[in-house]
């Protein structure tokens, strides 16, 4: 930024042109913009001085004004740019005429403003300015609005006033001054000093004050040589902020404005200053920071907390997509660990027999004791609230815990519908479960966990749910066998990928024989213990890849997938010395002995569509019942229709 040089104090020098007054950055709506990386806005609301863009007249409308307007009048920055005329109505009366005279000569001319006036500001105060702005212009010559400085010279209209005031005058004023002033020699002796001075450096009387060297207030000699130099070099300090001893021994900051007076050799006789009390201020300011650095931390956490809340928001709408459990698992291992990184775990999950818990997914190796465990083994299952041991000694440590038990461990219990489901477990090596939190509190590790314990617990739920209702979509209540549906969709899938592949496709038709005699004999609930207990034999003497289903009443089909014709009837011929030896019993009661009748083809041999393989099998079947029955038929090669047996 190009900055202008120019005397505060004589009001001699120019000022300076738009550019220079502002630089090339893109500060403001109306300024000149460049591509920098420079804050200039930064910068100007930093200068001890009020920067403006305003309008033009008494209620001319300011579009800008620094934050310092406070600092000198009072006013809040949106206070003065809300009150388009708070600016003419806090100018004294009896300079308005002569600022209003002077803008509008400066409007005229094209010159540069400059004014010095007196203002009110909002405690009363007269605070003298210096105003001084450029006319800014559009491309067609026609005046926008000033962009200027209001510098506070205040202090040196009083010295002024001052010089020109009889010596009465003037030591009236010095004597009451608001704030601390003073004459000292290079040498350090106090010359001249004020009341002010003299309650600000604890002293009870002037005279006091004045026997003690100037020396004596600095904590560090090196400071105030410090300021010897920067007053000799520059010929006057402004706003230099020190610590001074005041004559009890305690310590305050000071704001000292000095300049050097030299005689005619360009010798530094004397220093002149004025020196302010700034303690308060100082301590606002600390307090500011602390509030600041709260405010920084509250902000660090809430972001935290946002990309958490993120995180797990991802992990459930990701936990919905999955279709089984073990995917399931998958994707709570992942997320689990971006949201526990700095902590091992384990996600157990309660068996279907209600009676053991097993780690379903783990992360970062926790100690866990046993592949599974029971329930009781954990606290948080035990009471159905999180539980939280930080301390690797306490007798309180879950069993399920593996030694050397890590220096702290937290259990959160996944509950849905009132049902535990399992728990997640963390576990922390050094025991950092209080981060971020000078009461030791552990909320934001328990909210996080307890979150994704819920979201947990309701996929699992939702899971064992979706589950339970595709069971029942393609199971056989009775049975436990798939169902005519599943039945139907099955072949025709398997049907095709035989196509593709070139395999075989077995198919068997099973019906019980007798079962309406049996029914009638022993009645209906005899009967649906029969075909429970058919079902049960089947599931357990067919293959892993062979899909046994009820095709309805007492007849069943197996699909055989990559089986010939002569396995598919081995296997029929198999299950029908099965059912001979089956015998099945109701409360104790022997029911008797069953046989079932069999008919199997085979897909290329018997039909070359599933519906056709479905036909030729149940032909086969009625052929085995025409037969005699407790046997097994294979279907013709071109089956045709057969009469039903009688039951």
């Amino acid at each position: 930024m190009r900055v202008h040089k120019e005397s505060v104090d004589d009001g001699t020098s120019d000022p300076p042109s738009s550019n220079a007054l502002w630089g090339d950055g893109d500060l403001l709506p109306g300024w000149p913009a460049r591509t920098t990386t420079m804050d200039y806005k930064g910068l100007l609301e930093r200068i001890p001085a009020v920067s403006y863009i305003a309008g033009f007249g008494e209620t001319g409308r300011w579009e800008y004004v620094s934050p310092q307007i406070e600092t000198m009048l009072g006013f809040t920055a949106e206070e003065w740019k809300s009150s388009p005329d708070l600016w003419f109505r806090q100018i004294h009366p009896e300079d308005r005429g002569r600022a209003l005279e002077d803008e509008v000569n400066s409007k005229a001319t094209g010159d540069p403003l400059r004014s010095e006036y007196r203002i009110m500001s909002r405690d009363g105060r007269i605070v003298w300015v210096r105003d001084e702005a450029v006319l800014v212009r559009d491309e067609r010559g026609v005046p926008l609005h000033w962009q200027g400085f209001m510098i506070d010279i205040t202090a040196r209209k009083y010295s002024e006033q001052a010089l020109q005031d009889s010596e009465g005058r003037y030591h009236g004023l010095f004597e009451h001054a608001p704030v601390g002033i003073y004459r000292s020699t290079p040498d350090g002796k106090l010359e001249e000093g004020n009341r002010s001075l003299a309650r600000i450096l604890g002293y009870s009387s002037v005279e006091a004050l004045l026997s003690s060297e100037a020396t004596d207030f600095y904590l560090d000699p090196v400071e105030r040589e410090r300021w010897m130099a920067a007053v000799e070099a520059e010929g006057a300090v402004t706003d230099f902020e020190l610590q001074l001893r005041r004559a009890d021994g305690s310590v305050i900051w000071v704001r000292d404005s000095a300049r050097a007076i030299r005689d005619r050799s360009d010798r530094v006789i004397w220093f002149e200053g004025i020196l302010q009390d700034i303690t308060r201020q100082k301590q606002a300011e600390w307090e500011a920071r602390q509030a600041n650095q709260r405010l920084s931390t509250w902000v660090s956490e809430l972001e935290r907390r946002n990309n958490e809340m993120g995180l797990i928001k991802q992990m459930g709408d990701m936990l919905q997509s999955c279709p089984t459990p073990e995917e399931a698992y998958a994707v709570m291992a992942h997320w689990a660990e971006q949201l526990f990184a700095q902590r091992s775990g384990a996600l157990c999950v309660i068996a279907a027999s209600r009676n053991m818990v097993e780690p379903v997914a783990t992360w970062g190796g926790p100690s866990l004791a046993e592949p599974v465990f029971a329930p009781d083994d954990c606290w948080a299952l035990r009471t159905g609230r999180q539980h939280l041991v930080e301390d690797p000694n306490s007798r309180l440590m879950c069993r399920h815990v593996a030694e050397p038990f890590p220096r702290s461990s937290l259990c959160v219990p996944m509950m849905a519908q009132g049902e535990a489901l399992g728990i997640l477990n963390l576990q922390s090596a050094d025991g950092t479960w209080t981060e971020g939190h000078a009461d030791g509190s552990t909320g934001p590790i328990d909210q996080v966990a307890v979150a994704v314990a819920e979201h947990l617990a309701l996929a699992l739920a939702n899971l064992k749910l979706r589950e339970t209702l595709r069971t029942q979509s393609i199971r056989d209540p009775l049975t436990g066998l798939f169902n005519r549906r599943y039945m139907e969709e099955s072949l025709e899938r398997e049907f095709r990928r035989a196509e593709r592949r070139g395999h075989p496709v077995g198919v068997i038709m099973l019906d019980l024989d007798h079962f309406n005699h049996f029914n009638n004999t022993f009645g209906h609930q005899a009967g649906d213990t029969l075909l429970q207990a058919f079902g049960e034999l089947i599931r357990t003497k067919v293959r892993a890849e062979d899909i046994a289903c009820r095709y309805g009443g007492e007849e069943f089909t197996l699909i055989m997938p990559e089986a010939p014709l002569d396995v598919t009837l081995d296997r029929a011929e198999r299950l029908l010395e099965e059912v001979r030896e089956m015998r099945v019993a109701q409360r104790g009661r022997p029911l008797g002995a069953v046989t079932m009748s069999a008919g199997v083809a085979a897909y290329p041999e018997h039909g070359g569509t599933a519906e056709d393989l479905i036909r030729a099998a149940d032909m086969a079947l009625y052929k085995a019942k025409s037969a005699g029955r407790d046997r097994a038929e294979v279907a013709d090669e071109t089956p045709e229709p057969i009469v039903a047996a009688v039951s």
